[in-house]
């Protein structure tokens, strides 16, 4: 495995995280237990990480979604994909029924001509920097991408957001 990304923000006192090109994360831990522990993602690689906590990782790359990774009493573990689609109500599934009927019409397609993600990144997020925050407690970052957005993002409200999460 090749690591392809240095950690970016505070990092820990004897611990590392990088992520392999093969869709890896791996996490070392140089303490009085040393270990590492890899993780085989399905998901695309990730090009950037930050530590936003001692046990809490954020990564971004072409998944084009910021994801968290915590560890759990020596365990590290894909916690949540932390931009979710908002869930649709029956208004939008009206609309969206109607915008498949108008492009029928007015350019004789079935399917939508252009593509937008539900993700507020539209490309590969290649960028990941703590924007509020000591060093070893982040409580606000941006990401940026090769759309050429820069989101703000703050840390408590995917607390809020998903119910059960606790960001350590």
């Amino acid at each position: 495995m090749v690591g392809f990304i240095l950690p970016s923000g505070h990092l820990p006192e004897k611990k590392l995280a990088f992520c392999g090109h093969d869709s890896t994360m791996c996490f070392a831990n140089a303490g009085e237990n040393p270990n590492v522990t890899t993780l085989k993602l399905a998901e695309l690689p990730f090009v950037d990480l930050l530590w936003i906590s001692e046990n809490s990782v954020i990564a971004v790359g072409h998944e084009c979604a910021p994801t968290l990774f915590s560890d759990a009493s020596g365990s590290w573990a894909l916690v949540q994909n932390l931009d979710q689609p908002k869930k649709s109500d029956g208004a939008a599934v009206q609309q969206s029924a109607r915008a498949v009927f108008q492009n029928k019409v007015d350019v004789g397609q079935d399917a939508r001509t252009g593509t937008k993600m539900e993700t507020k990144h539209q490309n590969c997020i290649n960028c990941i920097f703590n924007y509020k925050g000591s060093g070893d407690k982040v409580t606000d970052f941006t990401t940026s991408g090769v759309d050429g957005n820069v989101i703000f993002w703050n840390v408590k409200s995917f607390e809020q957001q998903f119910s059960g999460l606790k960001i350590k």
